[in-house]
């Protein structure tokens, strides 16, 4: 769910309704049956040294990922998912996007992360499951309560935050 990103969603119901033909149809593509060791996706990071080098996950790297984070975040296909977290990273990538499209949760993303806008997201679309870094959380909690940046319990809400549905 993408709002108030500047952007303009084109779906491709409308294009087909105003005259446009796809290049390809259903019928032009012959499937590919890979193999699980095939490329899925390739991160860039500094790592420890600093240097940028490319790491490469097949789809077997990605199904492994997923199938550690099903028992442990006992994640269903009810799950509202907070995407905060940059895409072109493996966390978020694993635990934003590939999880909840595992799954057929639903992802709301917010854009440029900020606490206000967060947990307007939160409760607007009573999401149920955000994964985030420690500056984040910290951030959540000086917006929930400036003064004593207690968290609420399980069910509770804070002030004009309602986040009961995490």
């Amino acid at each position: 769910i993408l709002e108030n990103q500047g952007t303009n969603p084109v779906y491709l119901d409308k294009l087909v309704g105003a005259g446009f033909k796809p290049a390809l149809t259903g019928e032009d593509i012959e499937p590919y049956t890979g193999s699980d060791d095939d490329l899925a996706a390739l991160f860039y990071t500094s790592g420890t040294t600093a240097n940028p080098k490319g790491v490469m996950l097949t789809h077997k790297n990605i199904v492994s990922n997923l199938q550690g984070c099903v028992p442990r975040f006992h994640f269903t296909e009810h799950e509202r998912m907070l995407g905060t977290l940059p895409l072109f990273h493996a966390l978020a990538f694993t635990t934003t996007l590939a999880l909840p499209l595992y799954f057929g949760a639903t992802i709301v993303y917010t854009g440029r992360f900020s606490g206000p806008r967060a947990l307007d997201a939160i409760m607007k679309h009573k999401v149920t499951f955000v994964v985030a870094v420690p500056s984040m959380y910290r951030v959540l909690l000086r917006t929930l309560n400036p003064t004593t940046l207690s968290y609420p319990q399980r069910g509770e809400g804070v002030g004009k935050y309602d986040i009961s549905s995490v």
